[in-house]
């Protein structure tokens, strides 16, 4: 935080829950943590109905089944990988008009046709048809580079989009993985907020391993 000036009331923490149990997501709720993140849309229900009386913000971070879009709105406080169109008109049809519930855009920054995402040359025209057309509230920005090449390439790539969105660094936000260690920094403007993550350890045991890759949420 003092190295990049950051205060600390600006960083969140996420745990990453996939596939970990009630009693692993409890232990680090008895230790101040809210936030914590799911990838499949049932276990999201599963967890979030069995953990009803804690004060838990869920994050939906996986890809997004249609059939499922019902499920992932009624228990999300953020869905990370909104995508298609498709999926937009499906979360509109499942909110209800006074929803404070919040939504990243995800971006498929390297072009890459086995990975899901909105284009960045059609990027502009996607928040613009969710916002005005759709009247969905767009809260932020996601992608993941290609995973074997120069990440600080991309990086700057969705810090040009970041501009050109007329987007201002005001937050940073730190994600915990139960498995590693990811940090991310936003950058947010009225209701827009761009992520990008750096996935920098592994958990070996209980130590950390050598540094394996980077990846983005921007």
């Amino acid at each position: 935080c003092s190295e990049n000036k950051i205060d600390n009331d600006k960083i969140s923490i996420v745990g990453v829950s996939k596939k970990k149990s009630l009693e692993d997501i409890l232990g680090l709720y008895r230790l101040g943590l809210r936030d914590f993140g799911e990838n499949y849309a049932q276990e999201l229900n599963e967890k979030s109905l069995a953990l009803d009386s804690k004060k838990i913000r869920w994050h939906f971070m996986g890809p997004i089944q249609t059939n499922k879009i019902g499920l992932i709105v009624k228990n999300s406080y953020l869905v990370h990988s909104v995508d298609r169109e498709k999926v937009v008109r499906k979360i509109k049809e499942s909110l209800e008009e006074t929803s404070k519930k919040q939504f990243f855009v995800q971006v498929n920054i390297g072009g890459e046709s086995q990975k899901s995402g909105v284009l960045v040359s059609e990027l502009n025209d996607f928040l613009g048809w969710c916002c005005n057309d759709i009247n969905l509230k767009v809260n932020g920005l996601m992608c993941i580079p290609p995973l074997e090449k120069e990440p600080s390439y991309y990086f700057n790539l969705l810090r040009e989009e970041q501009e050109k969105l007329k987007l201002m660094e005001e937050k940073r936000i730190i994600l915990f993985l139960f498995q590693t260690i990811n940090i991310i920094f936003s950058f947010s403007k009225r209701d827009f907020v761009s992520v990008f993550s750096i996935k920098l350890f592994e958990f070996s045991n209980t130590s950390l391993s050598s540094y394996e890759e980077i990846s983005f949420l921007f």
